[in-house]
């Protein structure tokens, strides 16, 4: 039975939904040896799950997880594939970028590194969640968020790379890095930038104050002991 759950093929090319009922908020789980992506998921305040040792998100596919009473579900893609943008990779970075206007994404590659090959943007206030359980989060192309409460989290069993802008520029935007083997910036043009108002980040478990002005910055003096 495990060997058949690990080759069967997944395929969605229609439309599924689930609305929940009453309090329960609706969830849809693909769960195969290979997935594959190409119509509308729709689970309302819920959660989409597509797991497998390959998951292939077609250009056209539409997950919505957006409820009426406001609050938005993960879309989670769990695979030895879980890329953006490359050969192999699970979606494209056009598919996300599009995709993180209807819900929350979490990207978990369960073999290697996560790799975001790229350009990917978004103006809602989700959140982009990138975890490698045996390797390294590498962010080779820009990644830029201008919603407010927008918010980026990698977690990297190994290290974290940047090697272009990551950007979140609305109020009260999250950044959050944790590795086992810390995070660098590896190109002239990379940055990480939080230019909103009360924008946040944190490090394996550790807040930090952003400054964004002198104002900010004299008052480093009154907690010499802070994280900045």
């Amino acid at each position: 039975a495990a060997n058949g759950l690990l080759n069967a093929v997944v395929n969605n090319s229609g439309t599924i939904e689930a609305q929940g009922l009453g309090t329960r908020d609706g969830k849809i789980v693909l769960d195969g040896g290979l997935v594959q992506v190409a119509g509308t998921l729709n689970a309302a305040g819920g959660e989409v799950t597509t797991r497998g040792r390959q998951v292939k998100v077609a250009a056209d596919a539409q997950v919505d997880t957006r409820s009426t009473s406001g609050r938005t579900g993960t879309w989670t893609i769990e695979s030895a594939n879980a890329n953006v943008d490359n050969a192999d990779g699970a979606l494209g970075g056009q598919t996300l970028s599009r995709t993180l206007g209807t819900t929350n994404v979490a990207l978990t590659n369960t073999s290697g590194d996560v790799t975001v090959d790229g350009a990917v943007n978004w103006t809602s206030d989700h959140t982009l969640a990138l975890t490698s359980q045996h390797g390294d989060v590498a962010l080779k192309q820009a990644v830029t968020a201008s919603g407010a409460k927008a918010s980026v989290k990698a977690n990297a069993a190994g290290e974290i790379r940047v090697d272009d802008k990551l950007a979140l520029t609305g109020e009260q935007a999250h950044l959050e890095l944790n590795s086992a083997k810390g995070h660098r910036f590896t190109q002239d043009n990379a940055s990480a930038t939080l230019s909103g108002r009360n924008a946040s980040f944190s490090s394996n478990g550790e807040a930090y104050q952003v400054i964004h002005d002198v104002a900010g910055l004299r008052n480093v003096d009154r907690d010499l002991k802070g994280r900045y």
